[in-house]
């Protein structure tokens, strides 16, 4: 028996012997900052869908293109597109006809996305008639009102019907979920789908106008910022300069998806100068649809020519 083991000791140690070494894997390329700009128009006419991974524009819409956001997730939710100052209230009647102006009470959907917080919150298990002021073009045209009904008929579709407040331009679709996409857009113009956003692991963050709510006094006030794909999170730091600044400056409860996490704040309007004035030391750390930390920091708000509309940024993948 002793020899047996003797043997078995000798065989493991020359297998052991001729086992190739581990080769270290290299790391990950983590690249140089990047600089990064996009076009949204002096008069921020534009909504634009950007990738953190292609460093790149993956979709660029108008922002009045779309009036309602369907969502395509299971929370079955309805948003309006408040980077026209979109408003929304609700009506004592549940007839379309007998609808013939707004309520007193309208609201536009709260910025962080929180469900609890929508202008149509209740438009889908209501039989209540509502009411959306459409808001302003960049011009400050105003869009019109639009009274509507919505429900959703089952876990894959929603139905709606509506008409202008005078009982003109009558419409009803049927709108099915495609849970490609976060959301899926409605245009009141145009009566049909229209695809603003991208497939929802295709951006991170969009470059857009949108209403920010103020409460003292309450007042809803549009704003140009950046909102956040729903299917990532972002942490804040302004303590540590961007060069610095790594992964162990965050801790996992630091990072959160609501949609304005990035927001406007990282400008701030002079009356002074009558110009922008960006703040390079707001840092943000976005952890991306696919996974990956990048961070951002911006560090300007206009074009060669000193056109507004123009946020340039700085990126680097962690």
């Amino acid at each position: 028996m002793r020899l047996f083991l003797l043997i078995g000791m000798v065989f493991s140690l020359i297998t052991l012997g001729c086992e190739k070494e581990e080769l270290p894997v290299d790391p990950y390329p983590r690249g140089d900052i990047i600089t990064a700009s996009v076009d949204l128009e002096p008069d921020y006419r534009y909504q634009v869908y950007y990738h953190l991974e292609s460093q790149s524009i993956v979709k660029k819409n108008l922002r009045t293109d779309w009036d309602l956001a369907f969502s395509c997730g299971e929370d079955n939710t309805l948003y309006i597109n408040t980077s026209n100052v979109m408003q929304a209230g609700k009506t004592a009647y549940t007839a379309l006809d007998n609808v013939t102006a707004a309520p007193t009470f309208m609201r536009p959907d709260h910025p962080s996305g929180n469900l609890d917080s929508l202008g149509l919150k209740g438009c889908l298990t209501s039989d209540s008639v509502w009411v959306v002021d459409r808001g302003f073009d960049p011009n400050g045209n105003h869009l019109g009102w639009i009274k509507l009904k919505c429900s959703f008929t089952n876990n894959e579709s929603y139905s709606l019907e509506y008409a202008a407040l005078d009982g003109s331009e009558y419409h009803s679709a049927v709108i099915r979920k495609d849970t490609r996409y976060n959301n899926i857009c409605w245009s009141f113009k145009s009566h049909s789908l229209i695809q603003a956003e991208p497939e929802k692991t295709s951006w991170d963050i969009c470059f857009t106008t949108y209403t920010n709510v103020f409460y003292d006094p309450y007042m809803p006030y549009l704003v140009t910022g950046v909102l956040l794909n729903p299917q990532a999170a972002c942490a804040i730091d302004s303590t540590v300069a961007f060069e610095d600044l790594t992964l162990q400056h965050f801790s996992e409860n630091d990072y959160h998806n609501r949609r304005d996490r990035i927001g406007y704040d990282w400008k701030e309007y002079s009356f002074d100068t009558g110009n922008y004035v960006i703040y390079p030391n707001k840092n943000y750390v976005i952890r991306s649809v696919s996974g990956f930390y990048y961070k951002l920091h911006f560090i300007d708000f206009y074009n060669n020519q000193g056109e507004k509309g123009y946020p340039t940024f700085e990126l680097k993948l962690l």
